[in-house]
């Protein structure tokens, strides 16, 4: 029995055991790309699927996996919103729970134009031969727990401006799972400009090491004397001195003493990684002018006359003619 015999067989033993599954739904095999997916004939979207859901044990054995930007599917009697005879593309928009866990390819490829949003629980997960680079799409929104498990890859590329979420469940981030891990070292790749929302991105900045843009640029943050507060972040190239081109750093005065900014608490270097640098400022204690008391000599006297007696009254202190002081 042909291949294609095969899969006509178990499709059609899935589709008498699916009356709960949305009529608008169905299980497809594409032959060019070899690949099972999902259809969805009233959004015209597909899922893409794993072989083990139509013949248990069963994986993908290709040597390269090619995800289509989409599927060029026939109605087959059913209205896809047209003519029931014509073609409909059906665009891939999500790798399905373990759609290729345990897949024999060494390479998996998304086509141009994909707009594959998702990569569900181990759908990218235990393949033997994954050691080079997979490059995921830029119209990838989200990556659930246990997604991306490949111990042996080199390389991680985002081709999205925007990170992707990253989902956690049960302790386990998209990378993690059962004691099997992509690399937090692996060297990942961002577009240019984006180094800093990957950085930030919970389950992305926060778990890989080894980060850098398209044009091999690391982050360099420089931030005030606190470390928390941010005056710039610059996507620096690889072996080139980074610059700050923001307000001079300032720190308002207390009540001792005032500040002048005093340059960086490291010497700015070429670039190897992502740095940051923190400000510094140089402490000069306040002025105090002391308020002398005038000499007696130059403090304004006065004479008065009580009760026939003569007393001399000189810095708010009455004297008697003696020059002693007396009681008021």
């Amino acid at each position: 029995m042909t291949l294609l015999a095969v899969v006509a067989v178990a499709l059609g033993v899935v589709a008498q055991n699916s009356s709960k599954a949305p009529e608008s739904k169905s299980d497809q095999y594409d032959a060019t790309s070899k690949l099972l997916y999902e259809l969805d004939t009233e959004t015209l979207e597909a899922v893409i699927k794993d072989w083990a859901s139509l013949m248990p044990g069963q994986v993908y054995t290709q040597t390269e996996l090619i995800v289509p930007a989409y599927f060029e599917v026939k109605s087959l009697g059913i209205s896809m919103g047209g003519d029931s005879q014509s073609s409909k593309k059906v665009y891939v928009v999500e790798i399905g729970e373990k759609a290729f866990y345990g897949a024999e390819a060494a390479s998996v490829v998304f086509a141009d134009g994909s707009k594959v949003r998702i990569i569900r629980k181990q759908g990218l997960a235990n393949m033997p031969n994954m050691k080079g680079t997979l490059t995921l799409p830029a119209s990838l929104k989200a990556l659930e727990a246990s997604a991306v498990l490949l111990p042996d890859i080199t390389k991680l590329v985002f081709l999205g401006t925007e990170a992707p979420e990253c989902m956690l469940e049960e302790g386990y981030n998209s990378w993690t799972a059962n004691g099997v891990a992509t690399p937090k070292d692996v060297e990942v790749v961002v577009p240019d400009g984006s180094l800093a929302a990957y950085k930030k991105k919970v389950g992305i900045g926060n778990y890989f090491t080894n980060i850098h843009t398209q044009s091999n640029k690391y982050l360099v943050v420089f931030y005030d004397e606190d470390g928390v507060t941010e005056l710039q972040s610059v996507e620096t190239v690889y072996g080139t001195v980074p610059a700050y081109t923001g307000a001079e750093p300032a720190k308002a005065e207390d009540e001792n003493y005032t500040y002048t900014f005093d340059g960086w608490d490291k010497t700015l270097s070429a670039v190897t990684g992502d740095v940051v640098y923190k400000a510094t400022y140089k402490a000069t204690a306040k002025t105090v002018t002391a308020v002398e008391t005038p000499a007696a000599e130059e403090q304004e006297v006065q004479k008065t006359v009580d009760n026939g007696v003569l007393y001399i009254i000189r810095g708010g202190v009455r004297y008697d003619a003696r020059g002693q002081r007396v009681a008021q």
